[in-house]
Order: structure tokens, then C-alpha cells, then sequence
């Protein structure tokens, strides 16, 4: 039986916001989603054997919000997610820009 995080999703909305822990030493990480510059995946050796992945929120100044250790398929999912999330904020001033002037 492998040991890793619980599996609680991550929420994408106005806050990404992932848990994780192991019995007692549970940490919940909120970050602001229009706070997030980049996502990436990453996958070792041993989580790519265990069909896992980690994704990885960075935020400006160096920082990350990781979602460590997924199925491959939820970070695959999580990461588009956010991608997306990700795109529609950076969009969102340009429209709001564009009606006022028409």
C-alpha cells in the first residue's frame, strides 16, 4: 500500500485552494487565482511507477502552491483547470476595457 497526501481535491474559483497532510498534521494552502503567474506538472520516477503527478501554482515572487501527489488524470485535470482559470482572469480587463470604449 503506498503512503501518500489524502486525496481532498483542490477547489478552483476565486481561490485555488489545496489540503494535504497525513492524520494529525493536515495544512490547508489558499492563494488568490488571479495571484497565479504559471502552472506546471511535474512527475519523478517513483510517482510516475504510482501513476502520480504534482502540480504546481507559482505565484510572484519565486512562491508555489503545490498539489502534490495526484492521479495523473486529477493533475492533468487540476492543471488545465487552473490553465484555464488562469486565461480567463488574464481576459477578463481586456473586455472590460473594450466595452467601455465602444
Amino acid at each position: 500500500m503506498s503512503r501518500r497526501h489524502t486525496a481532498h481535491p483542490a477547489r478552483i474559483g476565486e481561490y485555488f485552494t489545496v489540503w494535504s497532510g497525513f492524520f494529525l498534521r493536515n495544512v490547508t494552502t489558499v492563494c488568490p487565482a488571479h495571484r497565479v503567474q504559471s502552472v506546471s506538472t511535474r512527475q519523478g520516477p517513483w510517482q510516475r511507477r504510482l501513476d502520480l503527478a504534482s502540480v504546481y501554482a507559482h505565484l510572484p515572487g519565486g512562491g508555489s502552491v503545490p498539489a502534490a501527489h495526484r492521479t495523473t488524470s486529477e493533475a492533468a485535470d487540476l492543471a488545465t483547470r487552473l490553465y484555464r482559470t488562469l486565461m480567463d482572469e488574464a481576459e477578463a480587463p481586456h473586455s472590460k476595457n473594450a466595452d467601455s470604449r465602444g
